[in-house]
């Protein structure tokens, strides 16, 4: 049995996100994940809104836009998961709250994560996911890092 170590990308495609691509094995990466990750700072928080909704709502629109404007030569848009990880009992106006999200997607041919085919895809994707989904989300403003975040919230 051949043992193999996965690989992994960070992209710097926003200013105000954290992106990295990869996959468990990179000779033979039948999947392929993508991880965001970020502080998110309320935009007019209301303590009467249910926070969960908000988060699921908006992992469900990158769902979404996932399965309908990825290239299904490349990857099965049946078969995303979308695993978007932020702690809604922490939102509070003020604080920043770490968002993390993981979305996997199953490769139809087994291309090499190296190659263009399946890193232009990737980029592609998360230009998009960056810029329309998290750029214009109109609850949470999204930093880089924390000092950024705190920096921010300074201001108000």
């Amino acid at each position: 049995m051949e043992k193999t170590r996965g690989t992994e990308f960070t992209i710097n495609i926003n200013d105000n996100m954290n992106v990295t691509f990869g996959s468990v094995d990179k000779n033979n990466p039948k999947t392929v994940y993508i991880k965001f990750s970020a502080w998110a700072n309320t935009i007019n928080f209301d303590e009467d809104l249910e926070y969960k909704t908000v988060v699921r709502k908006l992992a469900k629109e990158i769902k979404r836009y996932i399965y309908f404007n990825i290239n299904q030569d490349i990857f099965k848009n049946d078969m995303t998961m979308v695993d978007m990880d932020m702690r809604e009992s922490g939102i509070t106006d003020g604080k920043s709250s770490f968002m993390s999200c993981e979305v996997t997607l199953f490769q139809i041919n087994n291309y090499l994560l190296a190659g263009d085919i399946i890193s232009d895809e990737l980029i592609r994707l998360c230009k998009h996911i960056c810029s329309d989904i998290y750029g214009n989300d109109s609850y949470f403003e999204f930093f880089k890092h924390k000092k950024q975040a705190k920096k921010e919230l300074q201001k108000v």
